[in-house]
């Protein structure tokens, strides 16, 4: 019975990791990628507010709540690395979804957004 359970949750991780295009990458990662002047770019989704009260370095800001979020993720660069975040990870998630939806092939959302970002002691600049 036990053998079956953790089959099952297996079963539903890996469908789950399929599903999202594995396209989530933890603080750490993305941290690591910015201390290797891996060529990225970041793209904050949250609001102008709340990107004033701190976002990460060199962040580019495209509000996922404007009427024209679309259009302004149009003019970015598909061929480029994206790591698009907001505070905990929702707006970020439906953000690289429409990315990906719109061509973009290297985007990926980091997982728990700035909470998670300062939850690791990461810096934010203002």
């Amino acid at each position: 019975m036990r053998n079956l359970l953790l089959m099952a949750l297996l079963v539903t991780g890996l469908s789950a990791c399929a599903q999202s295009g594995g396209s989530n990458l933890e603080v750490t990662q993305v941290s690591q990628m910015i201390a290797d002047n891996e060529d990225i770019v970041l793209i904050d989704v949250r609001t102008p507010e709340e990107f004033m009260q701190g976002h990460l370095d060199g962040a580019k800001l495209i509000n996922f709540y404007d009427a024209n979020f679309q259009e302004e993720v149009k003019k970015l660069d598909t061929a480029k690395k994206y790591v698009v975040y907001c505070r905990s990870g929702g707006r970020s998630a439906k953000s690289v979804s429409a990315m990906k939806k719109l061509g973009f092939s290297e985007v990926y959302n980091m997982s728990g957004g700035v909470l998670a970002w300062q939850g690791a002691q990461q810096k934010l600049v203002k």
